[in-house]
Parts: structure tokens; C-alpha cells; sequence
């Protein structure tokens, strides 16, 4: 048995009602399948807000001491209890809405970004896996007409290791980047079709990003790609899992080459 006190609540949960069962549990981590089909998250202070997560202190213990898979989680008058006794308190968490950034990239930035990503050893990694390959060349996809993007994201569905698989969170970052950049809308009529495909992480994950939501350090970056600076910080991002945060930084920029080719050009120049 444990107390809890919530600190911040993203979109996609009811602060004060709602009820489910617990789905999945680790160290810092737990997910909740709620009744009304939407997979929420508990995640541990220093985890990043994110769309339908609430982050909460667990007083430095881990969250497999305090709830395991299939018992019920149930949020009444801000208070979540979960069948194991962890009681949550919600009441006065903050808010948090996934802010879209201001204008379009610097194209300075988006080639500093390009350069660090793409040598990381977690790119390395990437390239590895069979069909991931295309999520390395993000200044590609600037001359792709909307068809063939469609065609060359639709395998990437699924593909690749992680909770959330290396191909769903590059096309979550390609999907927040074209929502940000006007151009949501190509999208929209494959996305539920591709989120049936995958786990149910990444199933609201590709759905979120696609309007524009995903979590704070990937917003965080794309608002200083639209800032002056020529070196904008990746680390928060990188750190997302162990090639997730990589994927994703790959499809924003790729998202934003797709809107703004230009952004590529010349990339060589800034190596």
C-alpha cells in the first residue's frame, strides 16, 4: 500500500472520474486500460509530461511495489485507487497541454539537429533493423509527393523493437511536425487504420502526435528548431527510451523536410 500525490495531468484523462484496469507496470512506469479504450499512463517525477500521463512521486520506490497487471484503477472526486491500495491524489495536479511551436524551423537548426541525430549510436542501431533504414535520410522526404509518403510510412507501422516500436515513433515525430506545419490533414484518412496495427502504446501515440500532441521534450525541441539558435539541445529527446526519442527526432525532421524542403538543402554544408 502506498500514497501518492499527483503534479501535473495530460490531455486525454478526466482529472476527477474515470476507471480501469491496470495494463502494464514498471519501475517508473505504469499504464492504464480505461474503459473507454484509452490507455492512460502513471510515470514517476522524472519522466516527461506526455498526452493522457499523470506524473506523480512515488517517494522513490518503484511502481511494481505497488500495483501489478489486472487489477482496477478507478479516479473518483480526483482521488485514483488502484485494487492493490495505491491511492493517487490528482486534485491539485497541473495541467499540461503539448504547446505548437512558434513558426517554422530555422534551417540552421534543422540541419544541426540532422547532423547530431543521424551520428548518434542509437542511429546506428536503427540501421540495423530491416526497413528502418529510410528513417536515417529524413532530407529524403522533402521530395516525395504525398502518395509515396503514404506508401513509405505504411510498412514502418509496428516495426522495429521497444514498447512503442522504432517505426510507430518516427511516425508520430513526422506527424507532429506536419499538424505543426499546416499539413495534419494528409494523415488523417491512415491513421486509425495504422494504429490498429500496432501495440496499444503506440496506438495512442501515433494517434496524439497526429493532432498535434506528444510529449514535452519533443515540443520543447521543436520550438527551439523555431528559435534563432543553430544547435538546438536533443538530449531531453535522445533520452526517451533507448532508440525511441532517436526515432522520433528522425520523423520530426523528416516531417518538417516534407513541408519545408527547402530545409535540406545544401545539408552537407553544415556537417
Amino acid at each position: 500500500m502506498g500514497r501518492a500525490r499527483a503534479l501535473s495531468i495530460g490531455p486525454g484523462i478526466d482529472p476527477l472520474h474515470f476507471h480501469g484496469t491496470v495494463h502494464s507496470v514498471f519501475g517508473r512506469a505504469l499504464n492504464i486500460g480505461l474503459d473507454s479504450g484509452r490507455l492512460a499512463a502513471l510515470v514517476a517525477t522524472e519522466l516527461p509530461n506526455a498526452p493522457a500521463t499523470i506524473r506523480v512521486d512515488p517517494g522513490g520506490r518503484a511502481f511494481t511495489e505497488f500495483a501489478v497487471p489486472g487489477e482496477t484503477a478507478a479516479c473518483r472526486a480526483g482521488i485514483l485507487r488502484f485494487g492493490g491500495g495505491l491511492t493517487v491524489d490528482l486534485r491539485s495536479a497541473q495541467s499540461w497541454l503539448a504547446e505548437a511551436p512558434d513558426g517554422r524551423p530555422n534551417k540552421a537548426a534543422w540541419q544541426s539537429l540532422y547532423n547530431i541525430t543521424t551520428r548518434t549510436t542509437m542511429a546506428g542501431e536503427l540501421k540495423q533493423w530491416p526497413g528502418l533504414r529510410i528513417c536515417l535520410h529524413p532530407e529524403n522526404f522533402g521530395d516525395m509527393p504525398p502518395g509515396r509518403l503514404i506508401a513509405t510510412l505504411d510498412p514502418l507501422v509496428g516495426l522495429g523493437p521497444g514498447l512503442t516500436p522504432a517505426g510507430d515513433d518516427f511516425i508520430a515525430g513526422l506527424a507532429a511536425a506536419l499538424y505543426w506545419s499546416g499539413s495534419g490533414s494528409l494523415l488523417a484518412p491512415h491513421l486509425p487504420g495504422w494504429a490498429a496495427r500496432t501495440t496499444q502504446v503506440s496506438r495512442w501515440l501515433i494517434l496524439d502526435s497526429s493532432a498535434g500532441q506528444i510529449n514535452q521534450p519533443v515540443c520543447d525541441l521543436a520550438q527551439a528548431l523555431a528559435s534563432d539558435g543553430a544547435a538546438p539541445a536533443a538530449d531531453a529527446v535522445l533520452k526517451l527510451g533507448h532508440l525511441s526519442g532517436t526515432a522520433m527526432i528522425l520523423g520530426l525532421l523528416a516531417g518538417y523536410g516534407f513541408a519545408w524542403p527547402d530545409l535540406a538543402a545544401d545539408r552537407g554544408a553544415a556537417a
